[in-house]
């Protein structure tokens, strides 16, 4: 289902499409998306002192970001937007619903929250 939105300016800001997954399939893009996460905890545990700190930090990071596929019930897929800033266009894919969703712009890094439009 296509959906439109609109920046924190109440400004139109682009469209998406909104797809429902199934429960096994967002346990499996949770798991995949919190693997490079963990992954890095892994890695960082032979550097001293520094681990105390890293593995920590990436097991919860990782764990946060499989948390919002978990919890959700649909992605946002090919979705475009345009930066209020640089007037940069973004595009994105297989974004957790989630709102307001968070953006960063790639060319200047401002951050566009998108909100659902009614």
């Amino acid at each position: 289902m296509k959906i439109l939105l609109k920046n924190q300016n109440n400004e139109d800001a682009g469209f998406a499409e909104r797809e429902a997954l199934p429960l096994s399939l967002r346990v499996k893009k949770g798991f995949r998306s919190g693997a490079l996460y963990w992954i890095a905890a892994v890695g960082c545990l032979p550097i001293p002192l520094l681990h105390f700190i890293l593995v920590p930090l990436f097991v919860i990071l990782g764990t946060v970001q499989a948390w919002s596929y978990w919890t959700g019930e649909s992605v946002l897929r090919r979705g475009q937007s345009l930066c209020p800033k640089c007037a940069t266009a973004m595009a994105f894919d297989d974004v957790p619903e989630k709102w307001p969703v968070k953006l960063l712009c790639p060319a200047c890094g401002f951050q566009l929250r998108l909100h659902e439009r009614e």
